[in-house]
């Protein structure tokens, strides 16, 4: 497959390496299916403002996109690979990078307790180390309304 079967097939950043960016190719006939939902504007119009909806389609594009799902294991093996001491280090780690705040004390309990689920679910004996509970939880974490909107 060359690298311009792979682009025709494939949506996504042009490098490869999931970073996103401010200038994208286009296509005009086949625009990016997955920011389409999000209300990307029609190439082939000027447009002054963008639409803002909050739609059906938007929820299950983060539950269920590959591209979403893809990002949230790609954190999870970054996390893993950090040397945290305990999971509330982890968590709060992941609160701070990915909503910009620390972790409030009930939210850190019940994240916890959301972990240990995972962990059981998954068969995990040790949760700093499964790939699929940090997949699961910052799959859950792109999904806080306070991560998708803006104040």
């Amino acid at each position: 497959m060359t690298p311009q079967d792979h682009r025709r097939l494939f949506q996504g950043p042009l490098d490869g390496d999931g970073r996103r960016s401010i200038y994208l190719k286009i296509t005009r006939m086949e625009g990016p299916r997955f920011l389409e939902i999000f209300d990307f504007p029609n190439p082939l119009q000027g447009r002054g403002n963008r639409d803002v909806t909050n739609v059906p389609p938007q929820a299950l594009a983060m539950l269920n996109d590959p591209f979403v799902i893809d990002q949230a294991k790609a954190w999870a093996g970054k996390l893993i690979s950090r040397p945290e001491e305990s999971l509330e280090a982890r968590l709060n780690y992941i609160f701070l990078s990915g909503l910009g705040r620390p972790a409030r004390e009930q939210e850190l309990t019940s994240w916890r307790s959301l972990a240990a689920e995972l962990a059981r679910k998954h068969q995990s004996s040790n949760i700093l180390e499964s790939e699929a509970v940090w997949t699961d939880l910052t799959h859950t974490l792109f999904n806080l309304k306070e991560f998708l909107y803006l104040r």
